[in-house]
C-alpha cells in the first residue's frame, strides 16, 4: 500500500500506508459514512460503511487534519467566552471538548460543542513540532445535521515550528433546540 486515506461524513483523513490501522474519528448522529480508500502497485480499493450513532447532535464540530507525518499540529478553539481549547485545556465551561488529539502526524483533531452559547468563535492551528511545509485542512460544521446544518472547509499552510495561523471566526446565533 503506498497511499491510505479515511473519509469521515466528506472528511479525509490521510493514514499511514499500511494493511492495519486503527484512527478515533468523531461520529455524528444519525448515520455516518466511513470509507477506506488505499491505492498500491496492484491497484486501488475503496471499501465504505454505514454506521448509525446516537451521540448527541453538535452545534459546533471542528477538525483538523494535515499532510505530514510524525508532524504535530494542535487545534485551537476559542469560545463565545474566550475559553481556549486547546491539548492541555480539553473540556471548557460551555461544554465545548478537544475529543481527538493526534501527535504523530495527520491528525485528526476534533472540537465539539453541543450546546453552543451565542457569540463570537475563533479557530486557530498551532505548528507544535515536526516537517514543513504542513499543508492543513479546517473543516467546520454548524447545528450539525439540522436543515439549518452550515460546513465551511479551510486550507491552508504551514511552514514552521511555533507558527500559529488564525484560520477563521464565526458568530453562532445560539443553541438549536
Amino acid at each position: 500500500i503506498d497511499s491510505l486515506a479515511l473519509l469521515v461524513n466528506g472528511v479525509f483523513h490521510r493514514l499511514r500506508p499500511s494493511a492495519e490501522f486503527s484512527r478515533a474519528v468523531v461520529l455524528t448522529r444519525g448515520e455516518n459514512t466511513i470509507t477506506v480508500v488505499a491505492s498500491g502497485a496492484a491497484g486501488s480499493a475503496t471499501d465504505t460503511v454505514r454506521v448509525f450513532s446516537l451521540a448527541e447532535a453538535k452545534d459546533v464540530h471542528v477538525t483538523l487534519t494535515w499532510d505530514t507525518d510524525g508532524t504535530d499540529v494542535d487545534l485551537w478553539v476559542f469560545d463565545a467566552a474566550g475559553e481556549k481549547c486547546f491539548y492541555s485545556h480539553k473540556q471548557t465551561a460551555c461544554g465545548g471538548s478537544l475529543d481527538t488529539d493526534v501527535t504523530d502526524g495527520f491528525g485528526p483533531e476534533t472540537f465539539t460543542l453541543s450546546h453552543a452559547p451565542a457569540g463570537r468563535y475563533r479557530v486557530a492551528a498551532h505548528f507544535y513540532s515536526g516537517g514543513s511545509p504542513t499543508l492543513c485542512r479546517v473543516t467546520l460544521v454548524l447545528r450539525q445535521g439540522t436543515p439549518e446544518e452550515e460546513r465551511k472547509t479551510r486550507t491552508f499552510l504551514l511552514h514552521h515550528e511555533g507558527e500559529l495561523h488564525e484560520v477563521c471566526e464565526f458568530f453562532f446565533e445560539g443553541a438549536t433546540k
